[in-house]
């Protein structure tokens, strides 16, 4: 909590110095860098990026700190800034629905919960933001926080020792928005040179997970399964990387890939219900494997050997496998039904052949594709749209999921209309497991 002092101006004599991690950049070892205060009276450093839609979470526990921080990054033209008083409290609020940061400022000695738990607890929820520290404690210290938070996987863009200065903020601010173009540039690139048996070589590909709410009440009911590699060169790469070469691999690898996610899942999913809490998990299949007949047995085999019962996993097939083998899939289709698997069509279009061939399978669910749910509430095209698709499951007695929720106004048409259940970074971000578990401690019941 704040001192309860009356806001304070810091003034800019007995500076201390930026210390930046050159691990980040050269792979060599961390350094020390100072940067000189300018007078009283010289003009602040000129803005020469647009800062205006980053969006900065401040973390001290001093209320005049924070107001500090906040004034000087109004002054380089950030808009969207929010502050916690607590470790406790920024905790809460990179959970808080529609939460999404490019950058999380964060002091080390506050009460109750540190700065280096904060850390620590972040990149255990799949955190993405980037981070700076700021702090008036020891070089070493602050250095060691910093390791901790790359080696957590947080994106740490440098760190400050109080008080805070444009000069210091500036270069911090700069590393957040080249990291953004660098993502974007690398995405273009990527796919020409990735290898997915080497992933699975390397046990590179882990599992976050996804929260799914039921919209009437807000609780938990399931989490989607997603798929991260951990590139030694690129780092974390998501789900939709992996979907994409998978398409372009040799069928016994993509067997491996979908044998590795099972077992990951319903054992993940096994640990959750000995926790206390009864959620279940979906689990994303493949098109390719839907035409292999013994998919069912496998994804069985799987199952009993937990204490997960059936009925809790839910099998996802893209809407894709309609230009697979239609025999093929219905066998594979019913057959997971049979055995209790909830079986569900994920990121239903509403496409003329889609809806031609929806009564064929035998399903649960359809999860209904972000392009129908995001800005539904802006757009009586989109909302008209998603309200037929919904007509739609309900008159097949299906249970609905929006998917890629982002918004507050989306979230509550999506009530209105009679949505069962909703995810997206509105709701959650995918996450660890242990971030998960963290979460469900926190919002039983989300409240936007």
């Amino acid at each position: 909590m704040g001192t309860g002092h009356s806001p304070a101006v810091i003034p800019f004599a007995h500076q201390g110095s930026v210390t930046t991690f050159n691990t980040m950049y050269f792979g060599g070892r961390a350094t020390r860098g100072a940067t000189r205060a300018p007078a009283r009276n010289t003009d602040p450093p000129p803005v020469t990026e647009d800062y205006s839609d980053l969006r900065v979470l401040v973390v001290d526990d001093q209320l005049h700190v924070r107001q500090w921080v906040s004034a000087v990054l109004g002054s380089l033209g950030v808009e969207h800034v929010a502050e916690a008083s607590n470790g406790r409290s920024a905790l809460r609020a990179v959970t808080e629905p529609g939460a999404a940061f490019d950058l999380i400022i964060c002091d080390l000695r506050m009460p109750d919960t540190d700065g280096v738990e904060t850390i620590r607890t972040m990149a255990r929820m799949g955190v993405r933001s980037a981070v700076a520290i700021l702090s008036v404690e020891h070089e070493r210290i602050i250095e060691s926080a910093g390791i901790l938070a790359t080696l957590g996987g947080l994106d740490l863009v440098g760190a400050i020792e109080k008080p805070l200065t444009l000069e210091k903020l500036a270069p911090v601010l700069e590393r957040v928005q080249a990291r953004r173009a660098l993502a974007r540039v690398e995405a273009q690139e990527l796919y020409r040179t990735l290898d997915l048996s080497d992933a699975l070589i390397n046990n590179e590909i882990t599992l976050l997970y996804q929260p799914v709410v039921r919209t009437r009440d807000r609780v938990c009911i399931c989490a989607e399964s997603l798929l991260q590699w951990n590139h030694p060169t690129y780092g974390p790469l998501d789900h939709s990387v992996i979907l994409q070469l998978a398409a372009r691999a040799p069928s016994f690898l993509v067997n491996q890939l979908t044998s590795f996610t099972v077992r990951e899942a319903v054992a993940a999913a096994e640990r959750w219900q000995a926790s206390g809490s009864d959620i279940g998990v979906a689990i994303n299949i493949s098109p390719l494997e839907f035409i292999a007949l013994d998919l069912p047995e496998m994804v069985e085999s799987m199952v009993l050997e937990s204490q997960v019962p059936a009925s809790q996993v839910t099998i996802e097939m893209p809407e894709l496998v309609f230009q697979s083998d239609a025999a093929s899939v219905v066998d594979s289709a019913t057959r997971l039904r049979l055995k209790g698997f909830r079986l569900s069509l994920d990121h239903f279009t509403g496409s003329h052949q889609s809806m031609a061939k929806l009564a064929t399978l035998p399903l649960s669910e359809l999860k209904l594709d972000p392009t129908l749910v995001d800005g539904c509430a802006d757009s009586a095209h989109r909302r008209d749209a998603l309200a037929e698709q919904l007509a739609v499951a309900r008159d097949m007695q299906l249970s609905t999921v929006a998917l890629g929720v982002a918004q507050h106004a989306d979230w509550s048409l999506l009530g209105e209309l009679g949505c069962d259940t909703a995810q997206g970074p509105f709701i959650a971000p995918a996450m660890e497991e242990s971030g998960l578990l963290h979460w469900l401690t926190q919002r039983r019941s989300l409240s936007p």
